[in-house]
């Protein structure tokens, strides 16, 4: 089996996760494909990573139209370019890798990111549950990015005992910790340059928030969390917020009251080309999410030797190692705000969890290891 197409809904997140283990598996004898949303990078992104491609509108919202073209284009360019395996990314993906796979007869590939159900409640809940098994169920493989991911389907019934996959200790594409996420090669006049842009000073203490802005992240209890810890200290603090808002899960209208009148929080919108710059003038990073998948950006983090903060009961708790390489906390303001003061009071913690954080993820979720763990799965199914 050696010519594969991954479909993705979005262009970005191909940019963002699938470029290195494309090109991987292409130099390796795989003939790589990719279906996507058009993008005017799209081009020059095949051509650098070695993969043919497609490009079809697969909007998020459901499109009767939309969605049956994109099945029949699809359809038509595993029929011509004899694809051998389908493989599906996020929800809109992994339904129409499903239905393609059925229809062309092909070997289907599921990649399990997250939890959308795991916030939801009774009926919309029971929905995507059920539509997860119909996918796991046609499926060849699913591969979780996660052990937390792995274990929470099978104890649903999602997935059938041997049929999931996790590569290494978990992860879609792995950490680039020698180059990009390494903190040896960032630039301190670079940094200099960023915090005089963001009216830093090299001694503020900055607490770091990577993600969407949205109300599943928990940059609700965050930003809470932040207001009663500036009351609690006596230097300056500042909460920087990189990503992008997203409306589907909007943050509370008081919520965006705060973080738009206080100056001590600074927003920076979505960066994608330096976002280890960003991470790099942060003290103590922090995700209290409600779920993740895994959480890439507390291994991001910890790869610059940053300590982190996270919550215990999402796939982010295989992001890190309790007590050695950052802390878990409960999923409330209170004790986030406690978390992040003992923290900030301990500086010797503060540098032993960023050293021991990014051995953890160097020998863990390197890149190279991570996509040769997950073309392992691949190669067993030939």
């Amino acid at each position: 089996m050696k010519r594969i197409l991954e479909i993705v809904p979005h262009f970005g997140f191909a940019r963002s996760f699938l470029g290195y283990r494309m090109k991987l598996f292409a130099e390796d004898g795989y003939r790589m494909y990719l279906a996507s949303s058009p993008d005017e990078e799209l081009p020059s992104f095949a051509e650098e990573n070695r993969f043919e491609y497609m490009a079809t509108e697969m909007p998020r919202v459901p499109s009767l139209w939309k969605d049956t073209v994109a099945v029949i284009r699809i359809c038509r360019y595993v029929r011509r370019e004899n694809i051998e395996c389908v493989v599906g990314h996020a929800d809109k993906g992994k339904l129409l890798a499903v239905i393609c796979g059925f229809l062309t007869g092909r070997k289907i590939v599921l990649f399990a990111h997250g939890t959308s159900f795991e916030t939801r409640k009774g009926l919309p809940r029971k929905l995507f549950v059920a539509l997860d098994r119909v996918e796991s169920k046609f499926a060849n493989r699913v591969i979780c990015v996660s052990p937390f991911l792995k274990e929470l389907r099978l104890n649903l019934g999602i997935d059938r005992p041997g049929k999931s996959y996790v590569p290494g200790k978990g992860s879609c594409c792995g950490i680039d910790v020698n180059g990009k996420f390494n903190p040896g090669n960032v630039s301190v006049d670079k940094q200099t340059e960023l915090r005089k842009s963001l009216g830093l000073n090299e001694t503020d203490f900055v607490i770091g928030f990577c993600g969407r802005i949205v109300r599943d992240k928990g940059i609700e209890e965050l930003v809470e969390a932040f207001e009663l810890f500036k009351k609690q200290v006596n230097g300056r603090v500042k909460l920087l917020v990189v990503g992008p808002w997203d409306i589907r899960d909007g943050i509370k209208s008081s919520v965006r009251d705060i973080m738009a009148g206080d100056d001590d929080i600074i927003l920076c919108g979505d960066v994608d080309d330096n976002i280890e710059l960003y991470y790099s003038i942060m003290s103590l990073f922090v995700l209290p999410t409600h779920r993740d998948g895994l959480g890439l950006s507390l291994l991001e983090a910890g790869a610059m030797e940053i300590p982190v903060l996270t919550t215990g009961f999402t796939g982010s708790r295989d992001t890190i190692i309790p007590g050695e390489t950052g802390d878990c906390v409960t999923l409330d303001p209170q004790n986030v705000c406690a978390a992040m003061f003992s923290l900030y009071c301990s500086p010797e913690r503060l540098a032993k969890y960023g050293k021991a954080g990014r051995k953890w993820v160097r020998d863990n979720f390197e890149r190279t290891a991570v996509c040769r763990s997950i073309k392992e799965c691949f190669d067993s199914m030939s």
